[in-house]
């Protein structure tokens, strides 16, 4: 009835995933642009198939890749000449719980970093590895710590830790480069910093939009203008694939 009704100019998907695809697919077949919630899918046919849809309806997409609408990542992205050639990136997450009977804990988290990853060194990676460095009964079922590893070409490496079974949470982000760093922490009270050569540690001002009202604005600014940008359903099928072939290679020991 949503997606059928002349009055609604945009469908947003915020359902479990496996429910993703065929929504997005209707919503799309129908002409509304869509806001999905990551992970896009966790399929990768299905990703690619919403992506091809995309394109041929010509019917903008955007996933909920929240962190690349937060006000401090994006004044990272801008200041990224202060810091010279790129050499490194290091990313973390972490919290006590949820485990979530509808999304496997490396789907639920590991996206925020790897769309941020993706989304700086403009590519795809060449190579990805993940293992399991700790797990635990926690309420609701087993929390798992992973370690995870993406090297993009030219050598540059990011490294990743996401976990639900840490007693403190955190959100952060550093990108390192042959002149100084960049470090996005949402959790700190100065939530991006710039770090010269000496170590001296310098907070950069943000404007106090949330990231949350900046993802409407740019799903109603796709709405309004028509276009696809910022290309986050590509870089979900990226994740999706990245994702499942960490998966593959595990065994199940990332998310059974």
């Amino acid at each position: 009835d949503i997606i059928s009704s002349e009055d609604i100019e945009g469908v947003i998907v915020a359902t479990p995933p496996a429910t993703h695809f065929h929504i997005a697919k209707a919503a799309i077949k129908a002409g509304k642009p869509v806001l999905i919630e990551k992970p896009v899918t966790m399929d990768v046919q299905q990703a690619e198939d919403l992506l091809k849809l995309s394109r041929r309806m010509d019917v903008p997409v955007l996933v909920d890749h929240i962190h690349l609408f937060s006000a401090a990542y994006n004044e990272l992205k801008a200041a990224l000449g202060e810091i010279g050639t790129i050499t490194k990136i290091i990313s973390s997450g972490g919290n006590y719980g949820p485990v979530r009977p509808d999304t496997p804990m490396i789907w639920d988290w590991a996206p925020h970093d790897l769309s941020m990853c993706l989304d700086i060194m403009d590519c795809e990676p060449e190579i990805i590895h993940a293992e399991l460095l700790a797990s635990e009964q926690i309420e609701g079922g087993i929390g798992r710590h992973i370690g995870m590893q993406v090297t993009f070409p030219g050598g540059v490496i990011g490294h990743i830790e996401i976990s639900n079974i840490t007693r403190q949470k955190s959100r952060r982000f550093e990108v390192i480069g042959d002149q100084g760093s960049l470090i996005y922490d949402d959790l700190a009270k100065d939530k991006l910093c710039m770090i010269d050569r000496s170590g001296k540690a310098f907070p950069i001002q943000l404007s106090e939009s949330s990231p949350v009202t900046n993802l409407i604005n740019s799903f109603s600014k796709m709405i309004i203008d028509g276009n696809h940008q910022p290309k986050t359903l590509e870089q979900g099928v990226v994740i999706v694939r990245l994702l499942t072939e960490v998966i593959a290679v595990s065994k199940g020991t990332l998310a059974d």
